[in-house]
């Protein structure tokens, strides 16, 4: 059916291997969606460090496709309720296989990190796209699952177009444009755009692990995947 199965989380050889034989044998192209992974909270996530040394050895034209409104007309936090949202896509000649060949895998990397820069929210407040739809905030503490006023975790709750912690009473109304507004003045707000608060969650995890606080204590069952 012209899929390439890829085994994730290992090194997997034989995706590259596969790949080259169908760019060389068969003179086919390959649809590669080299981030691996669904956007969470609408924003970017670090590609592949190697991906240079894949493109210099296929040596054939980049060529990369950019949708955008998809994240505003399915976000995953959402609970997969559609809104109404038109979405387009872009086309772009992105390297040369001359390119390539001329460039570093760095200088390639480079290139690659600033066409895979985005922000689906400001994306949005910037070509003023209104989502009208009642549930826009339904489940959106599956992304802002930590109060920014009190830091309270699990305590967040997102239902119609807010968002609260049920601990302190903090409470947000998620505009039509993608911005939050606090619905609570007398609280030390700190953010108004959610990848803001997202980033802000991510680093206070960062700083448990540094200091030992972070973990979880659990009995589990450990598998082995054989003979794949």
């Amino acid at each position: 059916v012209g899929c390439i199965p890829v085994r994730k989380f290992i090194m997997d050889t034989d995706v590259i291997k596969d790949m080259i034989y169908c760019t060389k044998n068969l003179n086919s192209s390959v649809l590669m969606y080299p981030e691996a992974s669904y956007s969470f909270d609408g924003t970017a996530t670090k590609l592949p460090r190697r991906l240079g040394v894949l493109f210099k050895s296929l040596n054939v034209p980049v060529v990369m496709i950019t949708t955008y409104g998809s994240f505003a007309r399915d976000p995953l936090y959402n609970n997969l309720q559609v809104r109404k949202v038109d979405v387009t896509a872009d086309v772009k000649y992105l390297l040369s296989p001359e390119e390539i060949q001329a460039k570093t895998t760095d200088e390639i990397r480079q290139i690659l990190t600033k066409e895979f820069t985005f922000d689906n929210w400001k994306w949005q407040q910037e070509n003023h796209v209104k989502i009208s739809e009642p549930f826009r905030a339904d489940c959106l503490n599956r992304v802002l699952y930590k109060c920014q006023c009190c830091e309270t975790e699990g305590k967040m709750v997102g239902k119609g177009t807010k968002i609260s912690c049920s601990q302190c009473g903090a409470s947000w109304n998620l505009t039509e444009y993608g911005t939050l507004e606090s619905l609570t003045e007398e609280k030390n707000i700190k953010f108004t755009h959610v990848p803001d608060w997202f980033a802000w969650e991510r680093e206070k995890v960062r700083e448990e692990i540094l200091n030992n606080s972070y973990k979880i204590e659990a009995d589990v069952d450990i598998y082995m995947m054989v003979n794949m």
